[in-house]
């Protein structure tokens, strides 16, 4: 069995253009009196017609803000919010026997998305299907990198190099290896 990659990118940069994408679901919320829109949407241009691409993306009044999060694979992506935090999750597989979540979550603060934490988790199952985690690492934490507020992460702040920058920006203080 192939090995599948786990990429998460923005829109922008992985050239998608050309693929058709279909809407899977779409779910209005409201935070702080302003209303969004949380839409999935996955390509389907396999001859099997298997997803390929599934994308994220957040919009205000009928535009998308920034960019779309798009995972290129065979994989879940979803929403999570409560009060003013929007995450953003993905799983999928690493390898035949290892998968990875990871979210991305942002706390809305007057219509400004904030990068609140980006975190990971590697984990397989057992021979009775129980979940064993291998790994976890909180690669940003806005409270544990930028204490005082001094750099914010904003969305719109965010290009297709951010997760690397912060992965190695965690490495090098020390908390991800």
């Amino acid at each position: 069995m192939k090995k599948l990659a786990f990429v998460l990118a923005f829109w922008g940069f992985l050239g998608l253009d050309a693929k058709p994408f279909y809407t899977t679901y779409s779910q209005d919320i409201e935070i702080e009196g302003q209303r969004y829109t949380l839409v999935s949407q996955t390509s389907r241009d396999t001859p099997q017609g298997k997803p390929t691409t599934t994308c994220l993306k957040i919009e205000r009044n009928g535009q998308i803000l920034h960019a779309q999060f798009c995972m290129e694979a065979v994989g879940k992506a979803d929403f999570a919010y409560k009060k003013n935090y929007v995450t953003l999750e993905f799983s999928g597989s690493l390898s035949e026997q290892v998968n990875r979540e990871l979210y991305l979550t942002f706390k809305v603060v007057n219509g400004v998305f904030y990068l609140h934490q980006y975190s990971q988790q590697n984990y397989t199952y057992d021979a009775q299907g129980v979940k064993k985690i291998l790994k976890t690492q909180i690669i940003y934490r806005q409270n544990r990198d930028d204490p005082h507020g001094e750099n914010p992460i904003t969305l719109d702040s965010l290009d297709g190099a951010y997760q690397d920058k912060l992965f190695a920006q965690c490495k090098e203080n020390g908390y991800c290896m």
